[in-house]
């Protein structure tokens, strides 16, 4: 049987649901502190954060190699706080320039250097009595 994407993470949200109100925790949620920013900042990252972006993954995988592709994990913390600063006014200091950089620069040497050309083979070597 195959499944239908996104259906582990609806089992599981439907899982940790019903565990939150064997526990209780469920009592605790004010519905009433839940602002429309809040829904709309939930519906972005519904929509370009799994669906765009795994649809775009999936594409990605079909016509680079994995070891490139997988790469994406790396850059995609740079292009949240990037988003974070340039959307939502969020600050970035000093440091976050400094680890945005290496990050970058990491990903260039693992995708310069990941796939070395191949060796040509070479003469099978004389056998000694």
């Amino acid at each position: 049987m195959i499944a239908a994407p996104g259906g582990r993470a609806l089992g599981g949200g439907a899982a940790l649901l019903l565990l939150s109100v064997l526990t209780g925790q469920a009592a605790h949620v004010d519905l009433a502190a839940i602002t429309a920013k809040s829904l709309v900042a939930m519906a972005y990252l519904a929509v370009f954060g799994s669906i765009v972006a795994f649809t775009a993954y999936v594409w990605l995988l079909s016509v680079r190699p994995p070891s490139l592709v997988a790469t994406y994990a790396y850059v995609n913390p740079v292009v949240a706080v990037t988003l974070g600063a340039l959307v939502a006014g969020e600050a970035m200091n000093t440091g976050t320039l400094v680890a945005a950089a290496f990050i970058v620069a990491s990903v260039a040497v693992i995708t310069t250097f990941s796939n070395p050309r191949p060796v040509a083979p070479s003469a099978p070597a004389a056998e000694t009595p």
